[in-house]
């Protein structure tokens, strides 16, 4: 089985933008399936004038579209100022809770490390530590120097002294020692915390960027969608336009080419009438000139000279009379079709203007549709 094609995905935006559009969009649907539906003759008045206020129902519609469109932009960009300041007004207010609680923490922290200094004195001032010791080993000096009679319990006392002092020394100097060490670790939890330190400022920082630039990101993108919305409803509407346009150049073409058709019918009748009346006027004289020329034959011979002559005269008027009506039809034949070169010459020019044709396709496409080949298209003029 072959697989289906997955649809794209839509996006958060693009769902409101659809969603925003639904109404509109049905009153589109609804009015091309209605249109789809609707067959006009343009040429009667009943038709024309039926077609004329469809058009101005679209052309409210296309109104619609762009008002639901400039609503939903300001919309869009009302959004946008609002979550910035909505974010703005969120991080004070955290910003603020963290430095209720960092205030007092900040306190202790500063306590302890003035205990510290007090507790570790000695690792901060060496030169009193070994003024200390130096005075142990003096007393110890001395005392070890000091001469004692035979008396077991002085010696012992000596001895005991000596061992107290010694161990005096001892404990001083690891007092020095720890305190170094002290000295040591302290500066390097200072390093430590410092490094931390800038390492969360730099990663915040960085964070921070990635959020901006995100943001900036998506602005940048609503903003693209916009301006692309917009170019594209700024192309169809003139596209519209542009169709309607051709629409009723073609309506107005096609009630010009009806209206030459009537007045080419109407000199046609006309120019028959005449011919007939001509005819009529022939033939009435005739009639009269037999029953002349028979009334003649019954007075003299001599007056059918004077009748022949007559009748040749008739028949040259009325050769004339039938020239000057044939001159007379051909002339206006040869308007008539100057008169529809002419109209599809400027068809063929708003063609060309219109759907950037070339001029002999153009003209092509306008003597067919003068020609009858395309009955629901009618050349007119404006």
């Amino acid at each position: 089985m072959e697989s289906q094609a997955e649809l794209p995905a839509i996006t958060e935006t693009e769902a409101l933008v659809i969603k925003s559009f639904v109404p509109t969009r049905e009153k589109v649907d609804a009015m091309v399936a209605a249109n789809s539906e609707l067959v006009f003759d343009y040429a009667s008045r009943k038709g024309n004038k039926e077609a004329r206020s469809h058009i101005s129902n679209l052309r409210t519609l296309r109104a619609d579209v762009e008002r639901c469109r400039k609503q939903e932009k300001e919309s869009a960009l009302s959004y946008g100022r609002l979550v910035d300041s909505t974010a703005k007004s969120l991080t004070e207010s955290v910003t603020g809770m963290i430095e209720v609680h960092a205030e007092p923490l900040k306190k202790i922290e500063d306590a302890e490390a003035a205990r510290q200094d007090i507790l570790n004195g000695l690792a901060a001032n060496p030169a009193a530590m070994m003024s200390e010791i130096s005075e142990i080993e003096a007393e110890r000096d001395r005392i070890s120097d000091m001469v004692i009679p035979d008396c077991a319990e002085c010696e012992a006392a000596k001895k005991f002294r000596l061992e107290q002092l010694a161990e005096q020394v001892i404990a001083a100097q690891k007092r020095d020692d720890d305190a170094q060490e002290l000295e040591r670790l302290r500066n390097a939890e200072a390093e430590r915390v410092e490094k931390a330190a800038e390492e969360k400022r730099l990663a915040d920082e960085k964070a921070q960027a990635e959020a901006d630039e995100k943001a900036q990101a998506e602005r940048n993108r609503i903003l693209r969608e916009e301006a692309a919305a917009e170019a594209k409803a700024e192309a169809e509407a003139a596209a519209e336009e542009a169709r309607l346009e051709l629409i009723r150049a073609v309506e107005e073409a096609e009630q010009a080419r009806v209206d030459a058709i009537a007045e080419t019918e109407r000199q046609r009748v006309a120019a028959e009438e005449e011919k007939e009346a001509a005819k009529a006027e022939a033939a009435e004289a005739f009639r009269k000139a037999e029953a002349t020329a028979a009334e003649a034959l019954k007075t003299a011979n001599a007056e059918t000279e004077r009748l022949k002559k007559a009748e040749a005269d008739r028949v040259e008027r009325d050769r004339q009379a039938i020239e000057t009506s044939n001159k007379i039809a051909a002339e206006r034949k040869a308007n008539f079709e100057a008169n529809r070169k002419k109209l599809i010459k400027q068809a063929a020019d708003e063609l060309a203007a219109g759907f950037g044709w070339s001029a002999e396709n153009a003209l092509k496409a306008a003597t067919s549709i003068a020609d009858g080949k395309f009955p629901s298209i009618k050349l007119v003029t404006v």
